[in-house]
């Protein structure tokens, strides 16, 4: 089984590994004590092997968390199957993915 991982550094998030149902629950434990600061937060998705719904409903929770929290998210690297996933449910223009995939 491919581990997931999250590495924070300043206002920079990194997410590694595979997001789905087993995985994204860790994520968001780990991600819960996260409190965003400064204006823009930037999520790395360069190192996704694998993502189902499950990290879709994860980038929806880090966009919610960054709003109650008063700060920007972008979201950057996001791998052409989760950005595929996200326009087919609408949620590409909801979560601004794909303006800074880089």
């Amino acid at each position: 089984m491919n581990e997931s991982n999250c590495f924070i550094q300043n206002n920079q998030l990194k997410i590694t590994g595979k997001l789905n149902f087993e995985t994204v629950p860790v994520i968001q434990k780990q991600l819960s004590r996260l409190a965003p600061s400064g204006a823009l937060w930037v999520v790395d998705l360069s190192a996704i092997t694998y993502s189902d719904s499950a990290g879709l409903a994860l980038l929806t929770a880090l966009s919610r968390r960054a709003k109650q929290c008063n700060t920007e998210i972008e979201y950057r690297h996001v791998p052409e199957q989760m950005l595929a996933m996200a326009k087919v449910s609408g949620l590409a223009v909801v979560l601004n993915l794909g303006i800074s995939n880089e």
